[in-house]
């Protein structure tokens, strides 16, 4: 039941996708709903902080929207809004110098709750920088 509803959610997020790369700006709203809260959650673990992973997801949402013709409608989105998400998390951390060995060891450990392959493979090398 869970790989239905799994695959329904990938369909439902690429026909959205389609949909908003033809100039249908409602269906470029839905695939925000469709994928704000899990990328919310994301941001705010790696962060730590509410507002912080809410400019994240500005951010990233502002660079989907800008690159919306770039993007594959044979993948999820989800895996490249995550892998966005991921890198503006961890250029934040590293750019306001809160990130410390101990703490990269930390995010580390987030690397089996990230949503997509994508996402684990740009935190690890990430982490090995």
């Amino acid at each position: 039941m869970v790989g239905v509803m799994v695959a329904w959610a990938m369909a439902s997020e690429a026909e959205v996708l389609v949909r908003a790369q033809a100039g249908d700006e409602d269906a470029f709203e839905e695939l925000i709903g469709l994928t704000q809260t899990k990328l919310f959650g994301l941001a705010a673990r790696l962060l730590g902080s509410w507002t912080e992973a809410q400019d994240v997801l500005q951010e990233a949402y502002l660079a989907a929207y800008t690159h919306l013709e770039q993007l594959d409608p044979s993948r999820s989105p989800m895996g490249w809004l995550t892998t966005v998400v991921t890198r503006l998390c961890l250029n934040r951390l590293r750019s306001n110098k809160r990130v410390s060995g101990t703490d990269l060891d930390s995010l580390g450990e987030l690397l089996g709750h990230c949503p997509s392959p994508d996402a684990q493979i740009q935190l690890q090398q990430a982490l090995a920088t």
